[in-house]
């Protein structure tokens, strides 16, 4: 063709190795700031993926900030935030934003808008010195005061850890300016490490308390609502193959396990992002995309049994066990080996009883 017709150029290869490995035809040139949304939007921060590994992301997120307009560039960590639900990305994008003068200006006006939890404001500051201590600029003093309007007491004190980093290291820093008395006094306990614990299943938690009667207690006390609830009996489940409640709620926890199972078999971005979003552990997400997910690859649906126990003593409740089905939990010594022999055995002799009680032929007695 090129032959009978001159004027018909050879299509020219790139030369550029792409992110996804290897050249090829010349692609239509993107705009940087749809370069960034890529970037930003389709990965995980820090974290391996298929076509890219977790620095190369960092690398190309801090490349291609300075060729973005400040305007666009916020509004992007804004919309990571806020709509995306990420967490660490939009921190790190406006950490990258004060290393040049005109994204910096916008930099105390986004922070408020972007730290949604209290633990943010921490967590900032960490990023901000990934790359050891500098001084905090002035937009970043500005934004961080005024994030710190944004909780109350119970958001502060949720989040008020013994980390390398503390919410009163970051007051003293940037010391915000209270309202009121009111706030005046909350920011003076902040200082002191002053603040009234809530009593909640993750504060209980992070104390290192008993799991079994933290939960009875504030069940009893109607401080876990219903949701949150759910949420944790799902996350049980999947952590340790099995859970005792009654046989409304084991309903409900067999349909949400099974959806969860499901997002994990279809292992994507978006759908660990949805498992995150419920899932109430990082490492049982973990466990449900890389282990249960391809556990049960060749089943379609129906991961899990539910076996009757009776009533319960006191009010009667119907009560029964949700099973993972062929789930076997490890087990750490003679002791919990032989519990989980003997469990086996009741399941074993449950199925069975099901079975011949279905059998019109078997004659009972």
């Amino acid at each position: 063709m090129s032959k009978v017709n001159p004027t018909l150029k050879r299509s020219s290869m790139d030369d550029v190795v792409r992110l996804a490995g290897g050249a090829g035809l010349k692609a239509a040139k993107q705009p940087n700031i749809q370069l960034l949304r890529r970037i930003t939007l389709a990965n995980l921060l820090w974290e391996d993926c298929a076509y890219v590994d977790g620095k190369s992301i960092a690398d190309e997120i801090v490349r291609l900030i300075p060729l973005c307009s400040p305007s666009d560039v916020a509004a992007l960590a804004v919309e990571c935030r806020l709509v995306q639900k990420l967490r660490h990305t939009p921190l790190f994008i406006i950490s990258e934003m004060c290393k040049h003068d005109e994204h910096r200006a916008l930099v105390g006006s986004l922070l408020p808008k972007v730290i949604t939890r209290a633990d943010m404001i921490t967590d900032f500051l960490a990023i901000y010195w990934k790359e050891g201590k500098r001084p905090l600029a002035n937009q970043v003093k500005k934004g961080l005061a005024e994030s710190f309007h944004n909780f109350d007491e119970y958001q502060f004190a949720k989040y008020d850890r013994d980390a390398a980093i503390k919410l009163r290291d970051v007051m003293f820093l940037v010391h915000p300016k209270a309202n009121d008395e009111q706030e005046q006094e909350l920011f003076n306990r902040i200082a002191e490490r002053n603040l009234t614990t809530p009593d909640t299943w993750e504060v209980a938690l992070s104390a290192g308390k008993d799991k079994k009667e933290t939960w009875t207690r504030l069940i009893e006390t109607g401080k876990i609502g219903g949701m949150a609830m759910l949420r944790n009996l799902v996350t049980s489940l999947l952590e340790n193959g099995k859970i005792s409640t009654t046989v409304t709620r084991a309903k409900e926890v067999r349909c949400m396990a099974e959806k969860m199972i499901t997002l994990g078999k279809k292992n994507t971005l978006h759908t660990r992002r949805q498992a995150l979003a419920y899932i109430t552990k990082e490492d049982v997400v973990k466990k449900v995309f890389d282990e249960l997910a391809p556990k049960y690859a060749e089943r379609n649906g129906g991961y899990t049994q539910i076996y009757k126990l009776g009533p319960r003593r006191g009010d009667g409740a119907e009560m029964a066990i949700v099973k993972l089905i062929d789930y076997v939990k490890p087990v750490a010594d003679k002791k919990a080996a032989k519990k989980a022999e003997i469990e086996a055995k009741f399941f074993e002799l449950v199925a069975d009883a099901k079975a011949k009680a279905k059998d019109p032929n078997t004659i009972i007695g």
